[in-house]
């Protein structure tokens, strides 16, 4: 990702939402806004001073007012001002152009800055201020070798990679700093690759390039297509200012008798899928460190939130892969060897673990990213497959099995999410899609492990049906993404290939608890996460994902019940009125693929037509509540799942249904 570490949001200036070094708390720590929503650290204060009582509590210190805020009595939220300050820097770029030869002259007005001397900020300061804090609590304080195990946190960042890391003689001055109680700083002059530490001992060749040569590089590669990308990155850090996230995640949706318009056609489904293609194609941007492709987008990171603007992940949820597949896709129903090209681009990452066959590496990214089917390995398994499949690349079924191989009994074991997204029942989709692609025994006898962890992992519940609860919430949730429908739809489906009753027993019995929480008032299912509203109608959360569920379930076990279900499901959605977004998982085109699967194809191609005349008018499809024109282009919260669910219009029963990883 080396143009976006070295562009404009480095800068320390544009919109930076940054949590402290648990990943929590995030605040706009930037120089133009970082005062309005600054509410201060916690720090400790102490409670009922001289008595039996005394303690000490967490308290908000607030924050000072800093005079980097030229407004002295209103916050001046920065982003009322975007127009000016993107025409003061396209005006600056071409200055700085028209000035090239005069600035990289020898004798130019560049040459001071060549024996500066400059800090090198190799961790932030908040992650050395989180391990000197561990290292100071009592049980640190009373066992030395406790104390040095908290400080040795610092070598876990050497311990990627086979050989020794460049920035090695850095950790032995760390931990001589901290052993001070510390923050370590390194110096180093810009025309230099080494670097002094706090007693100026020498660390030589600690850094690839002197960052006078580096400036150098930067004013020579200005031109026009860096000042485009610079914009880019620009607006996509002030959209970060919002704070609602994807789509108010509990958003109550109430019911409408009709819906107006006309079916959209597949003519108008197909023009909509090629230009969210061509759009996606355009914003791909190479990346020069590994001869692959990515994209920008904004990025929830807490409950309250708050988001990022970043290079995207891997995942198929909203990372390489969901975009990957859908171009893929694309590129099977257009012959179109663009989107094929730039669909291996964006992959190649993973593509190159799985060519190098290196255990170790897989280990890692295992680790990193989970065992999940959206956001875990099962999401590399599952869109491997699915692209191979699409792009005639019989090569990557061969990577999904190898990556799959990494689904060890130790790493399922571990696993305490559970559910399709983050979680066991995921990975066991997926296992069981590319079953069925390859006949490999080996890969079954790995679902049937994530099984039996389904299985050892249910808890009773008040209506005496057992189900499944992760860590983050109090009981058992419904819905497809994170509860019965999604778990027990893996289980189902591992029932269908294995002839295990137990299996099917297990399913059946979280999808009754799942129907305990339906309430024939609201006409849908509760949502037990403890939000502001107790109903939502989604894919993630409500009857369109759990009516997707039963679907697949009756296909494999056909159940009075469970056509009943499907039935109140079909009846919940047909008639809801307009999503607050559009993508996959908490909008419109959830709902839309839900209609399709259950072949209410006219309800299905009338909701999608709307939001087709409400993009019209508005220029841009809805993909935060808060923002327009939003830049997300994953699969399941972003434009490549809007641009999926368009080819599945136009090209009905062409492509499998990405929400149950079929």
């Amino acid at each position: 990702m080396r143009s976006f570490n070295r562009s404009v949001s480095r800068s320390g200036l544009l919109p930076l939402m940054m949590g402290d070094a648990y990943g929590r708390n995030f605040e706009d720590v930037s120089g133009l806004g970082g005062i309005a929503d600054f509410a201060g650290k916690p720090v400790g204060t102490i409670d009922a001073i001289n008595t039996d009582t005394m303690r000490i509590v967490p308290h908000n210190e607030a924050a000072r007012r800093r005079p980097n805020n030229p407004f002295p009595d209103d916050a001046g939220d920065p982003a009322g001002y975007l127009s000016a300050i993107e025409t003061g820097f396209s005006r600056l770029h071409e200055l700085l152009v028209h000035e090239r030869e005069l600035l990289l002259a020898p004798d130019g007005p560049l040459r001071e800055l060549r024996m500066q001397l400059l800090r090198f900020i190799f961790r932030s300061t908040s992650s050395y201020a989180a391990i000197l804090e561990r290292s100071i609590r009592a049980e640190c304080l009373s066992d030395g070798a406790r104390r040095s195990i908290e400080l040795d946190a610092v070598s876990r960042a050497f311990l990627h990679g086979t050989g020794k890391p460049r920035f090695w003689p850095i950790l032995a001055a760390e931990l001589a700093a901290l052993e001070r109680l510390d923050v370590p700083v390194f110096m180093t002059t810009a025309d230099s690759t080494d670097l002094d530490s706090e007693d100026m001992s020498p660390l030589p060749g600690c850094l690839e390039d002197p960052a006078f040569v580096r400036v150098l590089a930067t004013v020579q590669g200005l031109d026009d297509a860096d000042r485009t990308f610079q914009l880019r990155v620009i607006h996509g850090m002030f959209q970060t200012r919002g704070r609602s996230g994807h789509s108010a995640a509990h958003c109550v949706c109430t019911p409408t008798d009709s819906e107006p318009g006309e079916p959209v056609t597949c003519e108008s489904a197909w023009r909509e899928a090629t230009a969210i293609a061509d759009q996606l194609v355009g914003g791909a941007i190479d990346c020069p460190d590994n001869g692959a492709a990515y994209w920008l987008g904004l990025k929830t990171r807490d409950e309250k939130g708050f988001r990022q603007f970043r290079p995207i992940g891997d995942a198929l949820f909203d990372g390489r892969m969901g975009i990957a597949l859908f171009l893929a896709a694309m590129a099977a129903a257009s012959a179109d060897s663009t989107y094929r090209q730039v669909a291996l681009l964006g992959i190649e990452p993973v593509l190159k673990l799985a060519r190098t066959q290196d255990r170790e590496g897989r280990r890692r990214y295992i680790h990193s990213i989970g065992i999940g089917g959206l956001t875990g390995i099962g999401s590399t398994v599952y869109g491997l497959a699915c692209i191979g499949k699409l792009v005639a690349a019989p090569e990557f079924t061969t990577h999904a099995a190898w990556f799959a191989r990494g689904l060890t009994p130790e790493v399922i074991g571990r696993d305490q999410q559970l559910d399709i997204v983050n979680g066991t029942a995921g990975a066991l989709l997926a296992l069981i899609s590319l079953f069925n692609q390859t006949g490999d025994r080996e890969l079954l006898e790995r679902a049937e492990q994530c099984g039996e962890h389904l299985l050892n992992c249910r808890e009773p519940t008040t209506c005496g049906h057992r189900a499944w609860r992760s860590p983050a919430n109090t009981a058992p949730l419904a819905g497809f993404s994170h509860g019965a429908s999604g778990i027990g739809l893996a289980l189902l489906s591992l029932f269908a290939r294995t002839a295990r009753p137990e299996f099917r027993d297990a399913a059946l019995e979280g999808f009754a608890y799942e129907r305990s929480l339906f309430d024939p008032h609201a006409n849908n299912w509760r949502d037990l996460r403890g939000g502001t509203a107790p109903y939502m109608a989604s894919w993630c959360h409500g009857a369109p994902g759990i009516g997707l569920a039963r679907v697949a379930a009756l296909q494999i076990y056909p159940d009075e019940p469970l056509a009943d279900d499907l039935a109140m499901a079909i009846s919940a959605s047909r008639g809801l009125s307009r999503a607050p977004v559009d993508h996959f998982c908490c909008g419109e085109f959830g709902r839309v693929e839900f209609l399709t699967v259950a072949l209410e194809e006219t309800a299905a191609r009338l909701r999608a037509n709307r939001v087709l005349a409400d993009k019209r008018t508005t220029g841009s499809y809805r993909l935060f509540t808060d923002i327009h024109e939003a830049s997300n282009p994953g699969l399941f919260q972003g434009l490549a799942g809007i641009g999926y669910g368009w080819l599945r219009l136009a090209r009905p029963r062409a492509f499998p249904c990405v929400l149950t990883l079929e």
